[in-house]
């Protein structure tokens, strides 16, 4: 789990105006904060928006559920993608529930067969708010879990936690590192530079299979 602060720390740390261990508070956290969230904001720009995984569970009893901040699956933001890890529960005992695409979806012939519950679920990614499209239709309401990507906007505050997709943590450090050393009056060095760019790219190969902050 990681937060803004740690991320910040890590960030002042590589330009060596602060020492790692060394709490940062006060106007000084509150603009580290805000140049953060601004730096989150300029990714959406490159395609490199930050992910969330949120596990969100709903009772279900028909063939769809809608899924974002109002629906049947509340979820803090636009939901983006399902992940592996999806599953209804039954009399106590979990079953896996496959994330699908538009087309396999699609190509499903029958699709108001009924079941104990569904083995497959498509999500119709629309704005605001998705819906969840499940194969088969639940015979009775039961509790399905999806293991749901949501996009951050922004970082909420210093301390919340948000596990962060491999490589997220570190890219954001350096790229905030390299924001932040104008302010700091730092000379931006080409090893900071190199590994900076290195970490971004790291992270643009994970999001050309389509990325993944947990909450």
């Amino acid at each position: 789990m990681t937060t803004a602060t740690e991320i910040i720390q890590h960030a002042l740390g590589l330009i060596s105006v602060k020492d790692p261990s060394e709490a940062i508070g006060g106007t000084e956290a509150t603009n580290c904060l805000a140049r953060l969230n601004t730096l989150l904001d300029s990714w959406r720009t490159e395609s490199l928006a930050a992910y969330s995984l949120a596990r969100v569970s709903a009772s279900v009893s028909a063939a769809t559920a809608t899924v974002g901040p109002a629906g049947t699956f509340v979820t803090a933001s636009r939901p983006t993608r399902l992940e592996l890890g999806c599953f209804f529960t039954s009399g106590g005992v979990d079953y896996p529930v496959q994330p699908i695409g538009a087309e396999q979806y699609n190509a499903i012939p029958v699709k108001s067969v009924g079941s104990l519950g569904p083995s497959v679920v498509y999500l119709d990614e629309a704005w605001p708010t998705a819906t969840a499209y499940f194969y088969p239709v639940p015979a009775s309401a039961v509790t399905v879990t999806l293991l749901i990507q949501t996009q951050i906007t922004e970082f909420a505050d210093l301390t919340t936690d948000y596990d962060l997709p491999p490589g997220y943590a570190r890219a954001l450090a350096y790229d905030l590192a390299l924001e932040m050393a104008p302010e700091y009056m730092v000379q931006i060095t080409p090893g900071l530079m190199q590994r900076a760019t290195g970490a971004k790219r790291s992270i643009t190969r994970l999001n050309s299979r389509a990325p993944v902050l947990y909450l």
